[in-house]
Order: C-alpha cells, then structure tokens, then sequence
C-alpha cells in the first residue's frame, strides 16, 4: 500500500472575475494498492468581502468542496487509468461574479493516459460528470512537459463545458519539488 498525502493554505486573487479574492485550506489523501487507486480531496475556505445575491449585499462566502474518487490502472506502461467521481460543492451564498455553486453533487466517469518518454511527458485527463439537476458537464486537460531533476517546465490546455459555462485555458507552468 502506497499513502500520498497533500496539505495546502492558499491565497487565489482572480482578476478577470471581477476581483475576487478567497481564501483555502485544501487536504488531499491517496491510497494506492496494486492495480486500485482511492483519492480524497477536502477543501474550505472564504472569499473575501464581495458582492452576493444579486450583487444586492457585500459579504464574506465561505465554502465547502470535497470529492472521492476511485480509479482503476488499465495499463502500466502507457500508464491508462479509468474510475468514477463523486463531487459535492457548497457556498453559503450565490454571487453573480463567480462561481458558487449551493448544495450540488456530481457523479461522474473520468479516465487518464499518462505516457513518459526520457524526460518528455505527455498527460491526458477527460471526464463526464452529471449533478444532482441532471445538468452534465465535460472536463479535459492536455499537458505536455519536461522533467529535468526536481524542476519540470509543461505546457497545458484545459476545458470545461456545461450548459452555462464554459472555459478554456492556456498554461506556461514552471515547477520543481524540493
């Protein structure tokens, strides 16, 4: 049995939402034996003082996220990986300016390729979820990079898409454990 575990505190300040600001605490927990893979994700936190209901009142959100997830290894080499998802999303109030989502549960099937080549790897992640307002959503992410040591330098797309939202993005990341 193999344990990963995860502990984050952070501060995210999204501009193009309208400057909005939140704080987190984000706790993630995996459990791996042989071909089987559990994960848990915990996170709670607060925007900070912005508009909600309407934009009728300025105050503080808090929210709850959490999800589970168990996973499957198809294959090791490349390594192919299939599971299914539970999600739950909670904020105290609905804002205008950003996401946040009152009392909703996703169910949802997702599947991965991570394939590695020297220090070149390419990753693969896409997902269909459906929530407790039969409201289905789809999620992809494609990244390619370099690991050189403990510093890897990738670039990434990544999409999501429901009946009321969508997003697309492009990322230039530079990271590295130590």
């Amino acid at each position: 049995i193999k344990i990963t575990n995860y502990l984050n505190f952070g501060n995210e300040y999204f501009y193009y939402w309208k400057k909005v600001r939140r704080n987190y605490f984000k706790y993630k927990i995996q459990f791996d034996y042989k071909k089987f893979s559990f994960e848990t994700n915990y996170q709670i936190g607060k925007v900070e003082k912005n508009y909600i209901l309407n934009k009728s009142r300025m105050a503080e959100n808090t929210f709850l996220d959490y999800n589970f997830s168990l996973k499957y290894k198809i294959d090791k080499f490349p390594n192919i990986s299939v599971g299914a998802v539970y999600r739950f999303m909670d904020y105290a109030y609905d804002s205008s300016l950003y996401y946040s989502p009152i009392d909703r549960k996703l169910y949802g099937l997702t599947s991965s390729l991570l394939y590695p080549y020297r220090k070149i790897y390419l990753y693969l992640d896409g997902s269909v979820n459906r929530d407790n307002n039969e409201v289905y959503e789809t999620n992809f992410d494609a990244e390619i990079g370099v690991s050189i040591k403990k510093i890897s330098l990738s670039l990434s797309y990544s999409s999501f898409k429901n009946k009321y939202y969508e997003n697309n993005g492009l990322s230039l990341t530079l990271g590295g454990s130590f």
